[in-house]
């Protein structure tokens, strides 16, 4: 078991510094406003876009050190203009250094009103595209062809205005010190839409490149972190910090490319663990554990009504390991509130492709001769922890590409274990939360399975059914709340009060 722990994948920080990055560069605002009234975007607010080809270089730091750069284009055609943005980076997941590109191709109207959009992600192994259309107030997403197609449709307030338009209506509508907007934006990366608040504070000048530049600085806040940008006079963005110590700095083609994980990067899944105020010995075998919580709201951690694995009061959170039912019988009564939200939990998702034919025949086939719900979820369980290698892999989860390439982190069994489930007729979800190895919690994904009545808790990366008690489930559901664990990473402050041991 220790060995399996020095190979744990956790959950996909590289994908939540993709969705970072997403949403302090290239996420579609969708509605804004003004203290209260709605920022009108349209050519009579004063909205003047570049009359050339603009690019844009920035370098992106992580901490002190380069892990990459991200590249923009802005080209006018006749109905408007196509925006050509890039984001590459170099970042070390378990001791391994992972190449990442991404690429994002959108057309919009001349006021900036977003018509479509391409957004692919390639890290040389797994490579993920998806494509979205807005349709009157509605955004049209798909990813995957032919068979493999998979559509949702997200509900808008108002047009999305693409993100290369925000230098221009800050430099077309000058805010006072002190004055916020409010804007909704889109992240491509998880389909989340989120209130994001900016705020000028003060006039500064910032040297980059050995060229001074005068700025206005912005604050803004986005999952409960603070975030610093600068923007100059003629409405470049010169730098931008503060998410998970993540840094923007202008720069030019040649300097952008250079020097790129120089020096070593840093350990992507250290640097956002938690450490408890003490050490927890054999954390596979505990059956309770209970902690104080510090350094965010308590009441970030979304409890479930129905779920009596996890009891929050005050600060204090007790974890106890769930138990498997023990009736035999398929029909038994169940919370009527709680049927109904269980049956969405069969339908397929964007990253947890069920209805597809080679999920489905891989589900029979696991599961062939198994009596009872239970059973075929300890054959699945038992197929995706001995069949999917444990390594880091850079990219959004995909159940139909994990089982392809059976390989990848906790989130890739996640995602193919609800996929299998879903698909033998079994209720399922994935969590993300912490899970404590090797002295630190790990933001970690796992999976409930809806059996004989209740969610029972399962994780195939660690091959447990249930989980052990240092499973701290934080959100559930799809790729849009799981970035809700960004609200709490590098906040989080855990104090361990008591454990037990079964």
């Amino acid at each position: 078991m220790l060995k399996l722990i020095a190979k744990v994948g956790f959950v996909h920080i590289a994908a939540i510094v993709i969705g970072s990055l997403w949403l302090l560069l290239w996420s579609m605002p969708v509605r804004g406003r003004d203290g209260g009234s709605k920022v009108k975007i349209s050519a009579q607010s004063g909205l003047i876009g570049p009359r050339g080809i603009q690019e844009e270089w920035m370098e992106v730091l992580l901490g002190s050190q380069k892990v990459g750069y991200s590249f923009s284009k802005i080209s006018p055609t006749e109905a408007g203009y196509t925006i050509k943005e890039e984001l590459f980076l170099r970042l070390s997941l378990m001791g391994v250094t992972r190449n990442l590109h991404t690429t994002t191709d959108t057309s919009v109207d001349r006021d900036f009103l977003m018509k479509k959009f391409r957004f692919e992600i390639n890290s040389g192994l797994v490579s993920f595209h998806m494509a979205g259309e807005v349709r009157g107030l509605w955004l049209v997403v798909e990813r995957g062809e032919g068979e493999k197609k998979f559509s949702t449709r997200i509900k808008l307030e108002s047009p999305p205005v693409a993100s290369a338009a925000i230098p221009f209506i800050l430099k077309a509508r000058h805010a006072a010190m002190g004055q916020t907007r409010i804007i909704t934006i889109f992240d491509p990366s998880s389909l989340a839409l989120i209130k994001v608040p900016i705020t000028a504070v003060s006039q500064d000048q910032i040297n980059v490149l050995g060229k001074r530049y005068r700025t206005t600085k912005y604050v803004s806040e986005i999952m409960g972190h603070k975030v610093f940008f600068w923007m100059s006079e003629s409405g470049q963005l010169i730098k931008q910090s503060g998410m998970m110590g993540l840094t923007l700095v202008r720069s030019d083609a040649n300097h952008a490319r250079q020097g790129i994980g120089e020096g070593g990067t840093k350990e992507l899944y250290d640097m956002v663990a938690v450490v408890p105020d003490k050490t927890i010995k054999r954390p596979r075998k505990l059956t309770l554990l209970k902690v104080r919580i510090s350094g965010i709201s308590p009441q970030v951690i979304r409890l479930d009504p129905y779920d009596t694995r996890q009891v929050l009061q005050g600060d204090i959170l007790t974890i106890k390991k769930d138990k498997l039912p023990e009736k035999i019988e398929e029909k038994i009564r169940v919370n009527p509130g709680l049927k109904k939200k269980v049956w969405g939990f069969l339908r397929p998702e964007m990253n947890i492709e069920s209805n597809g034919e080679g999920i489905k025949q891989k589900a029979r086939e696991i599961t062939r001769g198994a009596h009872g719900a239970i059973e075929r979820a300890r054959k699945l369980l038992s197929w995706v922890y001995k069949h999917v290698e444990k390594k880091p892999v850079i990219g959004i989860p995909s159940a139909t590409e994990t089982l392809k390439n059976l390989e990848g982190d906790c989130n890739e069994h996640a995602v193919l274990m609800a996929a299998l489930l879903r698909a033998s007729g079994i209720p399922a979800k994935v969590c993300v939360g912490l899970v404590y190895a090797r002295g630190k919690f790990y933001y970690h994904a796992w999976n409930e399975a809806f059996l004989l009545g209740k969610w029972v808790s399962m994780d195939a990366t660690l091959g447990q059914m249930p989980v052990d008690a240092t499973h701290i489930k934080i959100v559930q559901r799809g790729l849009d709340k799981q970035m809700e664990i960004m609200r709490v990473m590098g906040r989080l402050k855990l104090h361990v009060l008591e454990e037990q041991w079964g």
